[in-house]
Formats: structure tokens, sequence, C-alpha cells
């Protein structure tokens, strides 16, 4: 049976809902399918902890791995989670604690950055959002360090209009792109109701509204405005 990047979607899907209102076929299905997919996503794990996004690939992606460790989370499977965390707590010095702060986007699968790979809010605050389903599950302050160093530099990429700022370039090291997507995952990420959150809920009320539309808008002038 083979998978491919997509199946950490679906399994995550598959644990964190139910099937209820289907019938016992259908469940039965899911089952199965949900069984094939999480055995795939466990070989995936390589000794290092990391998952490649594809089999064979040499290409791990942080978001990936987030997602992942919230589905090892979800089964219960907290050990094989912890290996992910370790990777990162491993990577604070050498890794996110120079230059502008922030894990990488890519890497291979030695856990090396990639030549061009940013270190952006989004992928950041889905790590942090594993850490805190972590926590939530299992009641271990483990990576309790790892989860506020994110949040802290999470928090500092806060600009004065209430927008979060969608990480660095990875050529100029200057703070770039402000993406409503990214900004949703960052609300989410830092625990908690505080001025945070509610500068980012004032900022999306006055800029990224469509009152006509009744959603919210990717980027003002966008091509996908509301991606």
């Amino acid at each position: 049976m083979k998978f491919g990047r997509s199946s950490i979607f679906i399994v995550l899907g598959c644990a964190l809902f139910s099937c209820s209102d289907k019938d016992d076929s259908d469940v039965a299905k899911a089952v199965d399918y949900e069984a094939g997919v999480y055995q795939w996503l466990v070989k995936e794990q390589l000794p290092n902890g990391l998952l490649e996004s594809t089999t064979g690939s040499n290409f791990v992606s942080l978001y990936d791995n987030s997602l992942a460790a919230i589905a090892f989370t979800a089964k219960g499977d907290y050990a094989k989670a912890e290996k992910i965390f370790d990777v990162f707590t491993f990577l604070l010095s050498s890794e996110f604690n120079q230059g502008t702060g922030g894990f990488y986007q890519f890497r291979d699968r030695m856990g090396s950055p990639l030549s061009g790979s940013g270190r952006w809010l989004g992928d950041n605050a889905w790590l942090l959002i594993a850490l805190n389903n972590y926590k939530a599950k299992t009641g271990s302050g483990k990576y309790n360090n790892l989860a506020l160093i994110l949040e802290n530099w999470i928090r500092q990429l806060q600009d004065i209009d209430g927008s979060v700022w969608g990480g660095y370039d990875p050529i100029t090291g200057v703070k770039t792109g402000k993406v409503t997507e990214n900004m949703i995952d960052a609300f989410n990420a830092v625990p908690g109701y505080d001025q945070f959150h509610k500068n980012l809920l004032d900022y999306f009320n006055n800029e990224r509204w469509d009152s006509q539309n009744k959603s919210l808008i990717c980027a003002p002038g966008s091509y996908y405005m509301y991606a």
C-alpha cells in the first residue's frame, strides 16, 4: 500500500473525527482505511524522529511533521510525537536561536535546512499547536520551554496595527508577508486570549473582513483573494 503526503491529513482527520453518521459497513471501511494510512505514517518516521513528506523524497516539512505529531498524539502514540518534538528541542540552540529565530520550513531527512528555506509564521505556529495538543492530552510539561520559545517568537512578529508578519525572507532576513491564513494559525497557536488576540481580531475586522461576502480575505489585491 502506497500513500503520499496528503495521507497525513487523512489519518489526522480519521483520528480526530468519528463516522457515527454512517452505516456499519461504511464505518468498517473507514476504520480499515484509517488503519492502513496510520501504519504508513508510523513507518514513515525515520530513526531520528522526522518524517519525510513522501516516502524516500529526502524532503522534510515542518508543517507536515507538526501534523504527524498531532496525529500521533490523537492516537495515543505519545512516544512517536515526542521523537518529533525532541528533534526541534535539539535544534533550538543551533537553529532557532540563531539569526532571525524560528525553525526553517524545509530540511532534508538528516535535519539540515534546505537552501532557500524561510522561517515562516504558519509552519512554526503549527508546531506550537502540536505541542499544545500534546500537553492538553498528556498533562506533561516536558516541552514547556520549547512551547514558550515558539510563543514568544510568534508574539514578537505582531505589528503595531495588530497584524502578524508572516516570518522572515530567506534572502534578506527581513519580516515579510501578512497572510490571513498564517495569522489565523498564530491566533490559535498562542495560548489563552489576551491583547495579542484582541489586536489581531481588530485588524481582521478593520482590514481583512469582506462584509459583502461575509469572509476574511487572504490579502488585499491577492490573486487568491479568498484562499
